[in-house]
């Protein structure tokens, strides 16, 4: 306890104030539901909102504010990077990406031939203004084919995909002569139909981060592409079957068994427990019962001699 109030005396002393810088967030839950009213399934934003006036916060948010939000936006804050999409994507851990971000998200990736932002299944994608002298760059340009704009301010723009693809998380490639359908699809699961198969075997390509833990029956995971998203190899002959994707935590089943090890531990113990303090009660009532002791018997004293 000591040593906890000397350190936190020495913070106090040496942080006048907290060290992270306020943002100057609107301050009511229902000024978080106005922004990006237009946005269609997956959303990206491109920039750094808190290099903008707090104005910002009326057309955009950032980190977990997004979660107070219908938008289904991927920049939000995250603990954990994973390093490659972070890398590719220039984005920090609290969402915000530099400017070159929306050149990248429509740049044709050399594997599949296929734009990013179709292999991320994003929809709607936001530009806010670099502040930076002579930076206009994307934000002044015309959206790409396929795109539309439907928002535009001094510091924001948002295009929108013409047909809306509503895919996250979905399938978003697959190599030359292979044919696939989508059966389900949940946070955790996708189950996918081969419909047509070549001779050779195929590739396919999910819009999920390929984080340790993911596993395929009727196909095997490869490595991800581009260094980060789920790939998958199918071999060949698969045609009719099914592929199904699961993602389980790695250790998981040591997890739960853990937990259902440490419930029965602490059930039989309280069990234990309780009827051992019951046999002590018993125990201790039967010692403390009166005891009848009887009556002394007279001792003979030695009779005197003469």
């Amino acid at each position: 306890m000591l040593v906890s109030m000397v350190i936190a005396a020495g913070q106090h002393v040496a942080f006048k104030s907290s060290p992270l810088p306020d943002y100057r967030m609107p301050d009511t839950p229902g000024s978080y539901s106005r922004q990006l009213p237009e946005a269609k399934g997956g959303t990206f934003i491109v920039g750094d909102p808190t290099r903008l006036g707090p104005e910002i916060w009326n057309e955009t948010l950032a980190a977990n504010a997004w979660y107070l939000n219908s938008a289904e936006v991927q920049n939000l804050y995250s603990p954990i990077m994973f390093a490659k999409y972070a890398e590719d994507l220039c984005i920090s851990s609290h969402g915000w990406t530099c400017a070159a971000a929306a050149g990248k998200l429509f740049e044709t990736d050399a594997t599949t031939g296929k734009v990013l932002a179709d292999l991320l299944s994003i929809d709607t994608v936001q530009i806010l203004r670099d502040p930076d002298p002579g930076s206009g760059g994307v934000f002044s340009g015309p959206p790409p084919n396929g795109w539309h704009e439907t928002g535009r301010s001094a510091d924001s723009v948002v295009w929108v995909r013409d047909q809306p693809r509503l895919n996250t998380g979905q399938l978003v490639w697959a190599s030359e002569g292979t044919a696939l359908s989508l059966v389900s699809e949940s946070n955790q699961e996708v189950v996918i139909r081969v419909d047509r198969m070549g001779d050779a075997p195929g590739k396919a390509v999910l819009s999920r981060l390929a984080w340790p833990g993911y596993n395929a029956k009727g196909a095997a995971v490869s490595a991800p592409l581009r260094g980060y998203l789920l790939e998958l190899d199918i071999p060949a002959g698969s045609a009719g079957k099914t592929v199904t994707v699961h993602f389980e935590p790695p250790g998981w089943p040591v997890v739960v068994g853990s937990i259902i090890l440490a419930v029965g531990v602490t059930a039989v113990w309280s069990v234990a427990e309780l009827v051992l303090h019951r046999r002590r009660r018993r125990g201790t009532r039967t010692g403390s019962a009166e005891v009848a002791v009887p009556a002394a018997e007279a001792v003979p004293t030695e009779r005197a001699t003469s």
